[in-house]
């Protein structure tokens, strides 16, 4: 395979994978397998399996592994959780090739950084034009007064907060800008954009991720950067007048994302959130079928959930009877019921 065409055709697809992950999944993932491919040649080519020796690397075949060998054998439903754990191998590789192959070429880098920006940026806005005209530019309506923006369902704030961080570290550090003020003023004033888009999306989940990460680098640079302690601690005000200023002018969005969200953690066991994570639990520890070390398999906890003859579940942890469950809503406890370890013992 001709390495001009392989690196033409890398440095187009990674620009473009944010926005087919928005727009095509299918597309997204046949390129990503695509990509996997070719860093299997390339390192067969150059004869350099270093990247095979990574510690990281190392980890994410072990449990590749042990979910093909231990955990889908002795799933509930093996069929189910062998087939997401054998494909599972193409992120692994996927990652790799980002790390080790793709990323290392800084014109590459770059246009990578300009695809999560400009993908970030554009369902932003999207959605504030929604949020105002109540139609986004390909005619979604407002779904219940909460924000879907270029997708057919409630996610554009917890879609944007997988990709939020990479944006705010491009606008940072890639910035022509010289002055450390200047970009400082420029990320803080990017997160207060966020911090209204996500007040207005009622997603609270995405809210409180970017809010952890926010403090998380507001820490960093405080202790960093001791010179722009002053504009941090501005950052920080600047949120909040924000966020105070949608609150009181939104009474829907202030019910939704400052209220709900308080009243959802004061009494999280007793909240949607709560119930789920502990029919997961649940399952994991009182599934005949398997054990607690093996947990019930990946992709099981949505076979069993949904699967009628367990609506006593359901019922136990006052679940709607009629919607169909995908996952448990926190990614540990995820891979708890479905494939790693005994948390009790550990």
């Amino acid at each position: 395979m001709p390495s001009l065409i392989s690196e033409n055709f890398l440095k187009k697809s990674i620009f473009l994978m944010p926005a087919l992950f928005l727009f095509w999944h299918t597309g997204a993932d046949a390129i990503a397998t695509v990509i996997a491919i070719l860093f299997l040649f390339h390192s067969g080519n150059r004869k350099n399996w270093e990247w095979t020796r990574k510690p990281w690397v190392i980890a994410a075949f072990s449990l590749w592994v042990y979910a093909i060998t231990i955990s889908s054998p002795l799933a509930v439903y093996p069929e189910a959780s062998f087939k997401i754990s054998f494909l599972f191998i193409r992120f692994i590789i996927f990652g790799a090739a980002l790390a080790y192959w793709i990323l290392q070429d800084k014109t590459t880098k770059k246009w990578f950084e300009y695809g999560v920006v400009s993908v970030v940026v554009f369902i932003i806005i999207d959605c504030f034009i929604q949020a105002y005209f109540g139609k986004d530019l390909f005619g979604y309506t407002k779904i219940s007064n909460r924000l879907s923006g270029p997708f057919t369902d409630l996610v554009p704030g917890i879609y944007v907060t997988k990709l939020i961080f990479i944006a705010l570290a491009s606008i940072f550090y890639t910035t022509k800008f010289s002055s450390l003020k200047i970009k400082n003023s420029l990320l803080l004033s990017s997160m207060v954009v966020a911090t209204v888009f996500l007040l207005l999306t009622g997603e609270r989940t995405a809210l409180l991720n970017f809010l952890l990460g926010c403090a998380i680098v507001f820490t960093g640079f405080f202790i960093i950067y001791p010179k722009l302690r002053f504009w941090i601690l501005s950052g920080c005000i600047a949120m909040i007048i924000s966020a105070g200023i949608v609150a009181v002018s939104n009474p829907a969005m202030r019910k939704r994302s400052i209220i709900s969200t308080y009243e959802t953690i004061a009494d999280w066991p007793n909240s949607p959130y709560g119930n789920i994570t502990r029919s997961a639990i649940d399952i994991w520890m009182n599934t005949p079928e398997t054990n607690i070390f093996s947990g019930v398999g990946l992709r099981n906890y949505r076979e069993i959930i949904n699967d009628p003859k367990n609506a006593s579940i359901k019922n136990k942890f006052h679940l709607n009877l009629d919607r169909y469950y995908l996952h448990p809503h926190n990614f540990y406890i995820e891979w708890l019921v479905g494939a790693v370890y005994d948390y009790e013992n550990n």
